[in-house]
């Protein structure tokens, strides 16, 4: 492997290509932060909103904040997400964020929207939903036509799945500094509970 030519993994770092393409879409006044975005999802017979609060909407700036009230399971996370090309074939976006978000009510914290800030996959992935919907193109494309190119990447050497990339040898496995650090920190984030954390304070 060559190390000048290292393809790694971005993860949860791709997150920021998310909020770049909802800001561009907000500086074309396409998109409102403040809106909710049920009037973006245009879904009227899936509408997403927090059971414990079905009137308080959910914005775009709650889900870039992480502080939509969107629940962690990680179990039901997993399920959606995978390391081969095949986990992306078996659900599209929008069947993920319905799926998940509509499943049960545990899925959702027991707090009002902008409230309570937790980390959330799906949250993020829902804004996602809103770009695809709004532009009327698929997420992966929208990135590639709309950052990637006009940033000059080689979109040949960037890619959301492994058939996207064609020097696949120089993917960098993942790796982990410190094991142990790293079972004690699944093993907290299974059971953490952020809803006691914030009565707290």
């Amino acid at each position: 492997m060559d190390v000048n030519q290292s393809i790694f993994v971005l993860a949860s770092l791709s997150k920021t290509f998310i909020a770049v393409a909802v800001m561009q879409l907000v500086e074309s006044k396409q998109l409102d932060l403040d809106t909710d975005i049920n009037e973006y999802l245009s879904s009227p017979n899936q509408r997403i909103s927090n059971p414990q609060y079905p009137c308080h909407s959910i914005t775009l700036r709650q889900l870039l904040s992480h502080s939509a009230s969107i629940g962690s399971n990680l179990e039901m996370e997993m399920a959606f997400g995978g390391f081969d090309d095949d986990a992306f074939s078996k659900m599209s976006l929008a069947d993920a964020c319905f799926t998940y978000l509509n499943h049960n009510a545990s899925n959702w914290l027991p707090k009002q929207p902008g409230t309570v800030r937790l980390y959330s996959n799906v949250g993020t992935s829902l804004a996602a939903l809103v770009v695809e919907r709004l532009t009327q193109m698929p997420y992966e494309h929208y990135v590639r036509e709309k950052i990637l190119k006009p940033l000059g990447i080689d979109v040949k050497k960037a890619g959301f799945r492994l058939a996207d990339i064609e020097n696949r040898q120089e993917l960098v496995k993942h790796y982990v500094f410190n094991a142990s650090y790293l079972d004690q920190w699944i093993q907290l984030a299974t059971i953490l509970n952020v809803t006691q954390v914030w009565t707290r304070n």
